[in-house]
């Protein structure tokens, strides 16, 4: 009988108190109209047809993955640019002369 009426007190708390959400996480009205976010979504795709088409064209389109590449990210930028600053570097030291030669 304890455990009846321990979960009937429970379903109770969780009815009256389950209809509103932590504050902070109400889902904004209508996230396409956010320009000053920069989140552009395709608005020629139907969501319901194609979402990852609706959600993700514009960058894919701003974001192009190289020719070289399978994938691009955030270290292969940056190990990109340090082979390229690294090239630069042994082209320089290649082209400078000897020290101690006479010029």
């Amino acid at each position: 009988m304890k455990h009846v009426l321990f979960t009937l007190l429970l379903l109770a708390c969780l009815v009256s108190a389950g209809c509103s959400g932590p504050a902070g996480t109400e889902i904004p009205g209508n996230v396409s109209q956010a320009p000053e976010s920069g989140f552009v979504l395709n608005e020629s795709v139907r969501p319901g047809d194609d979402f990852y088409a609706y959600v993700n064209d514009a960058w894919i389109a701003e974001h192009p993955i190289p020719a070289d590449k399978q994938y691009y990210a955030t270290f292969t930028e940056m190990r990109d640019r340090v082979d390229d600053n690294l090239h630069t570097l042994l082209e320089k030291a290649a082209d400078a002369p000897p020290e101690g030669a006479d010029p």
